[in-house]
């Protein structure tokens, strides 16, 4: 029976023993020199396989040439085996099924051509020739001579192998996703893991003409190289595979020796950062050459990039950033618009000018978030709200549902959008509530940059209150005055408000697109569209002159009072009327107010059981039809009901026809299409009542429920063309079910009037 693993547990435990972390903790500089053990544990790994192979007696005969991570010493536990034998082929079909049998993944393949080991392969089974070893003194000699004829045509070969590699990477990047390889990265195949590495690498050998002078970068590939194949042998033995899964960080980090695995992945995702960088940048140099443009400024090298901002010039800024005179923002500013576009800003970012001019920006480098909905580094993000920036701008129907809120933005709102990326998240990671770091953070800067305080202030303001407009639109009521006078007193009116409805969209957006739908982008566009209605407007208005006067409203009248009625009323006639309302000692009388309606108010210092029914039968029996009524009693100021109706009678009479002494009529028949108990807790039941407009509708809801025994404590009165929709919110003293309750209710409505 074939094994599933070549190794046994004790040679699992002993590969655990050789590979050790290095005693100094990777920290990203790659002029340290670290010993990692990765090497050891792949000879080890080596060995075993070799064992297998010399164990067998014709071994020799089958001509055996070690390729690819074996060849290279970089062999981890769960390592394909790649071969090539020049030998015997029955031998090698008898060996390689041995090597099946003992658990070893081989892969392997025989020349066509024993003269010509290239004929009807790809580029990279060449390519993989130039590390491979021969296992005998043959076979090694056979490689060589194999490797001498590549040799006299090496520069075709090459230019087929940097093809392919550009191909492969293509197809790579579409296979692994970049942005899922943030959070749980493939070490071997995502964006900067070991196969870019490794394509890096085989450039700087294939085209040393194209590589004299290249600073840092060959050290910089050494030191990733150890460290990224540490890890994933490492993963191997946890019993992983190539992708660097959550549970397996938090005890990698601690193999390493990390505080924890965010200071560990933060390491980790700036030496993926990094490789992918070089590996680009060699691979593009391979293709092209190195730019002749010179530059001595930070304000120069912006214009270049601005000018030329791909791979190869970023190269060359960032190589000379620690030379360059320091730029201010202020000069960044002229360059940092959105016209310049996703290439200029990628260029920002990857050549590393971004953070010589903003420093702040450093510590958020390769920051990653753990959890469910980010999936970028802070880093990544920022740039990815950048970009987004710029796609929106080109087109403002890019982002699902938000085409009238980015139309409506001018220029200096998207210099406040642009500036609002890059500091909305740089407090992170700080131990602060990065909201109030990174506004404090760009006050600071602003100040030290001379941005001017217009600027400043804008962008520390939406810094500050980026998460609000989420909490708002997506848990709160949009419906309810107290969260328009919470978004009033944080500033979300006017210009603020559109900004920050265009900067909350962008950011969820930039922090995860699947995370982004139509429902989310319908609950932005209500606060906008509630924020910015006139009923908003008045009612904000209402609160603002009160404090302008300095009448301090009673919280629970600023809570309770209608939107409806300050906007019928008006916000100085109500404020005078509450001033009234507020000083009586008894009941006041009723106060007529003429807009281009008729209200009522009606007032009574103590609450008793049975005043709303009076109220609205005084009012049908004097013949007015209500319209709306909106019914509360406040704690300090009694009962404080208005009435909206409709009436042939002239406005000064309709005064004293309220203080007379009206005969009751009979109730008329009135037919409800609906009656439910909308909600029930143990402070209060709410009751609704339905159906066409009809005379009486309101004055038999209200009798239905005093007959069924219920206090009535507030109520919404609302006719709308040919409808009725009165709601009620009442106590039971009796403590009844909702069923029982409606069911009483429902006896009454169809004993004296119709359902």
């Amino acid at each position: 029976m074939a094994k599933k693993y070549f190794l046994t547990e004790s040679q699992i435990d002993e590969a655990g023993k050789i590979l050790l972390p290095p005693a100094q903790l990777p920290d990203g500089r790659e002029s340290i020199n670290l010993r990692f053990h990765s090497g050891g544990l792949s000879d080890y790994l080596g060995k075993r396989v070799s064992d297998i192979i010399f164990d067998f007696s014709l071994w020799e005969k089958s001509g055996p040439v070690i390729l690819g991570s074996w060849a290279r010493g970089d062999l981890c536990p769960k390592s394909d085996i790649d071969m090539l034998f020049c030998g015997d082929e029955e031998v090698t079909k008898k060996i390689t099924d041995e090597l099946s049998q003992n658990g070893v993944k081989i892969r392997y393949r025989m020349p066509k051509d024993p003269n010509d080991w290239t004929v009807g392969v790809l580029p990279f089974d060449i390519l993989a020739l130039f590390d491979a070893k021969g296992l005998t003194e043959e076979a090694e000699a056979k490689l060589v001579f194999q490797r001498s004829k590549i040799g006299k045509n090496l520069k075709t070969h090459r230019r087929n192998i940097l093809n392919e590699i550009k191909k492969e990477r293509e197809s790579r990047s579409l296979r692994y996703d970049s942005i899922a390889n943030f959070l749980e990265p493939n070490i071997k195949y995502g964006a900067g893991g070991l196969r870019d590495l490794q394509q890096g690498r085989i450039t700087l050998q294939l085209f040393p003409e194209k590589f004299e002078s290249i600073g840092r970068a060959e050290l910089v590939l050494k030191y990733y190289h150890d460290f990224f194949l540490t890890i994933r042998q490492k993963l191997h033995l946890l019993g992983g595979q190539d992708i660097l899964l959550a549970h397996f960080q938090e005890e990698i980090s601690k193999w390493f020796g990390y505080k924890n695995k965010t200071d560990f992945m933060g390491q980790v995702e700036l030496g993926l950062s990094r490789v992918s960088f070089y590996s680009d940048w060699m691979i593009a140099m391979a293709f092209g050459k190195r730019p002749d443009k010179k530059f001595e400024t930070c304000d120069e090298a912006l214009k270049v990039l601005a000018k030329q901002p791909d791979v190869l010039m970023q190269f060359e800024v960032r190589q000379k950033l620690a030379d360059l005179p320091k730029l201010s923002a202020k000069g960044f500013r002229k360059y940092f618009q959105v016209k310049m576009g996703e290439g200029f800003f990628d260029s920002l970012f990857r050549s590393r000018i971004i953070d010589r001019i903003i420093p702040n920006l450093y510590p958020v480098f390769g920051l990653v978030q753990h959890d469910h909905y980010h999936r970028y580094s802070v880093d990544a993000h920022t740039l990815q709200c950048l970009k987004n920036i710029c796609r929106i701008f080109r087109n403002k129907k890019y982002l699902l549902g938000m085409k009238e809120i980015f139309s409506s933005l001018k220029k200096e709102d998207w210099e406040v959008l642009l500036w609002s990326s890059i500091y909305h998240d740089i407090g992170k990671g700080s131990g602060k509530p990065h909201e109030i770091y990174g506004a404090e953070l760009t006050e600071s800067d602003f100040k030290k940059f001379g941005l001017g305080k217009a600027l400043t202030e804008e962008v520390s303001w939406v810094v500050r209150n980026h998460l609000v407009l989420s909490q708002f639109a997506f848990r709160q009521n949009l419906r309810s005055p107290l969260v328009w006078q919470k978004l009033s007193e944080k500033g979300v009116v006017e210009r603020r408000l559109v900004r920050l409805a265009a900067f909350t969209a962008l950011d969820i957006y930039s922090t995860n697109a699947d995370a982004w739908n139509p429902w989310k982008a319908t609950l932005i566009n209500d606060v906008v569209k509630v924020m910015q209605g006139k009923q908003t407007k008045v009612y904000l208005d209402f609160l603002r002159r009160a404090k302008n006067k300095k009448i301090n409203l009673l919280p629970e009248f600023i809570s309770g009072i209608d939107p409806m009625v300050v906007e019928n009323i008006g916000p100085e006639k109500l404020l005078a009327d509450y001033l009234v309302v507020a000083k009586a000692k008894i009941d006041l009388e009723p106060l007529v107010v003429k807009t281009h309606r008729i209200w009522i108010r009606f007032h009574r210092k103590t609450d008793r059981p049975g005043i709303f029914f009076e109220l609205v039968e005084k009012l049908f029996n004097s013949g007015f039809n209500i319209q709306h009524a909106f019914v509360q009693t406040f704690s300090g100021l009694g009962v404080y009901d208005w009435f909206e109706v409709k009436t042939s009678v002239e406005t000064g009479r309709i005064k004293k026809i309220l203080e007379q002494k009206i005969p009751s009529k009979s109730l008329p028949m009135v037919k409800f299409s609906k009656v439910e108990i909308v909600s029930s807790d143990e402070k209060e039941i709410v009751v609704s009542f339905r159906g066409l407009d009809q005379p009486g509708v309101l004055v038999n809801a209200a009798k239905a429920l005093t007959e069924v025994g219920l206090t009535i404590n507030w109520a919404r009165v609302l006719t709308w063309g040919r409808q009725f929709d009165d709601v009620f919110g009442v106590t039971d003293p009796k403590k009844r079910s909702s069923e029982e309750l409606l069911a009483n209710l429902k006896i009454i409505c169809q004993q004296k009037r119709e359902i």
